[in-house]
């Protein structure tokens, strides 16, 4: 019979049976990953979905938004189109009546197109020219195209101004690039782009300019100058103009001027760098800038410029102080000529004499011996953009390609101009200064007066305002004195608009951009509110921010031009008065000059300046 028997087991068999359990246990923790991983790449990929769906759908509503951005500007264009055509038709009837009631019924006004798109007419501005015979008249307004709605809404304005010359032809103006943000046409330049910028060969600056002395003047192409061309005038003065009158391919200014009932207006702009590194006593003379109403034919040779021609100035200007009467003083030592000759014996230097950075308007006044006078000037502090060190009193250097900006219009008086010209005989220049500044300078708005034109993006966006930190907006000069003989107008800042508010004759307002001056004491209403209400223009009428007005130099003498023995005036150049050692180290660029005030009828951009055009996103 069977016996019990216990049965004996090697160790090592225990040991690899417990080796293979655990090796099953193993398995099945590896099922339980496995389920795991195909858990969460299930979410992963249900969440990347999702995503997907968002972004397809985002996308589509930035292309939909996108769409009626494009849109906008379209109808916005259309209404500018619209009201030119109205204007044109309205001054064919030859009556203020007309005019008058075309205002009434336009001001406002929104227009529904056949596919619902819209465009409203506003800040319609009239300002009534008195000329021989009759009237003309120039107009500011905006044209606002809007499409869809809610959060889909999309918004375009773009600003125009309509001059005497040509009530609508065209759609360029300050600010124009072709596209949204900009008019269908570039500015009307004096000059081509290339001769602007200095992107020409030296020898070919003969071409555009005059006088050039090849071993006064350079173009420049190295790190000081950011490796992107720029002029030198490495004289301790020189004045370049240009050379209009002998180059048929630039616009031809006595031309402009007869088919503009007699005047030129224009805008100019210029970027400078000085070096701020250079010792004190190779830097503290300098009046560097931008010449206008440049009229050098009463002083000889137009290839000479021993003498001082007739010209205003807009100038940073720093130049050793205090003012001392002895010009033999141990602080002008080594003084340049031009300094002792038609500086130091004019009185009214001397408020910018004393080793800070100015902004100053200046002129060499018609008939007079020579010496430069003052009109107004601006102490730049470190509150100014253009500084770039100084304190709340002072600026002891400048920014790199600080940027001097000048609107000059021309004028005739009249019984109520509001500047004081009253004889309509007299012409005068309305002159209007700008700086850039990041924030409000003096209380004045921050109103851009055109295109800042630019060499450093890509076309066709090069010849658009920039709105970017390193090129902030451009503001009004606040002048800090005024010199004796110039008009600054005695208009009170009372700074924004509002409801409610006593205003009384002479106080100057802000309103949506822009500047309005009180012609008749009122306390506001929404009727009055300027540029808007129904009955503002009774009130208010459009004015530049901070102008002076000056009748000392005018440019006739086109009419009377011949080659040898009566050239005609440049009109518009680049100055420098500096020593010549530190004169080969200040360089300009971008110098560009807007004609479109000015255009003859006919041309592309003639007498329409057509704002930059904001896109105003909704709802």
């Amino acid at each position: 019979m069977l016996k019990n028997r216990r049965l004996r087991i090697p160790p090592f068999k225990i040991t690899r049976g417990i080796h293979r359990l655990q090796n099953e246990r193993l398995s099945a923790s590896q099922q339980g990953s496995i389920l795991v991983a195909i858990i969460i790449t299930m979410v992963v990929m249900a969440t990347l979905g999702a995503g997907m769906i968002y972004l397809t759908t985002t996308s589509t509503f930035q292309e939909l938004l996108a769409n009626n951005h494009a849109r906008a500007y379209y109808a916005a264009e259309s209404g500018g189109r619209y009201a030119n055509a109205l204007i044109r038709e309205t001054l064919a009837k030859g009556s203020q009546a007309e005019f008058d009631a075309l205002t009434a019924s336009i001001s406002n006004t929104t227009y529904t197109m056949a596919n619902n798109d819209q465009f409203q007419i506003s800040y319609w501005t009239p300002e009534y020219i008195p000329i021989a015979g009759g009237f003309t008249v120039r107009v500011t307004y905006d044209s606002i195209g809007t499409v869809g709605s809610g959060f889909l809404q999309a918004k375009v304005r773009l600003r125009y101004r309509i001059n005497p010359a040509n009530q609508g032809s065209g759609s360029g103006g300050p600010g124009g690039g072709g596209g949204p943000g900009g008019g269908e046409t570039p500015p009307v330049l004096a000059l081509p782009r290339p001769a602007s910028d200095f992107d020409i060969p030296k020898q070919d600056l003969d071409i555009y300019y005059s006088p050039v002395d090849m071993s006064q003047v350079d173009i420049k192409d190295n790190p000081f100058v950011d490796s992107d061309r720029a002029l030198n005038l490495k004289a301790d003065y020189y004045i370049m103009g240009l050379k209009w009158y002998a180059n048929p391919t630039m616009p031809q200014l006595d031309q402009m001027r007869t088919a503009n009932g007699g005047l030129l207006s224009y805008r100019a702009q210029v970027k400078i760098k000085v070096n701020n590194d250079r010792a004190d006593q190779f830097n503290k003379f300098n009046i560097i800038g931008i010449s206008f109403r440049l009229d050098d034919t009463g002083g000889g040779s137009m290839t000479s410029n021993i003498a001082y021609p007739d010209t205003y100035g807009i100038s940073f200007v720093k130049m050793p102080g205090p003012w001392e009467s002895n010009i033999n003083a141990a602080r002008y030592k080594n003084a340049p000529d031009w300094f002792k000759q038609v500086v130091h014996p004019e009185a009214s230097w001397n408020l910018v004499c004393d080793d800070n950075w100015h902004l100053v308007l200046w002129k060499r006044a018609a008939g007079e011996t020579g010496a430069h006078k003052v009109l107004a000037y601006r102490t730049l502090t470190s509150a100014d953009w253009a500084c770039s060190s100084g304190t709340g009193t002072t600026c002891l250097t400048l920014k790199d390609w600080s940027t001097i900006y000048v609107d000059v219009e021309e004028k005739f008086g009249s019984a109520t101009d509001i500047y004081g010209f009253t004889d309509p005989s007299v012409r005068y220049n309305v002159i209007t200064a700008y700086l850039q500044g990041g924030s409000v300078i003096g209380g004045l708005p921050p109103t851009p007066p055109g295109p800042y034109l630019r060499s450093t993006i890509a076309a066709p966006q090069d010849i658009w305002w920039q709105d970017d930190p390193d090129n902030p907006k451009f503001q009004p000069v606040r002048w800090t004195g005024v010199g004796s003989g110039a008009v600054n107008p005695a208009w009170i800042w009372r700074g924004a608009w509002a409801s409610g508010i006593a205003y009384a004759i002479n106080d100057v307002v802000e309103n949506r951009g822009s500047t309005y001056l009180c012609t008749s004491a009122h306390t506001s209403t929404s009727d009055t509110e300027p540029g808007i209400g129904t009955n503002w223009q009774q009130y208010w009428t459009r004015v530049p921010a901070n102008p002076i007005a000056d009748a000392s130099l005018t440019t006739l003498n086109y009419s009377n031009y011949t080659p040898t023995t009566n050239p005609k005036a440049r009109e518009i150049g680049l100055h420098i008065y500096n020593i010549k050692t530190n004169a080969q180290t200040i360089f300009y660029d971008n110098f560009y000059i807007d004609l479109s005030p000015s255009s003859p009828p006919g041309e592309e951009g003639g007498g329409l300046m057509d704002g930059t055009g904001s896109i105003e996103v909704g709802p």
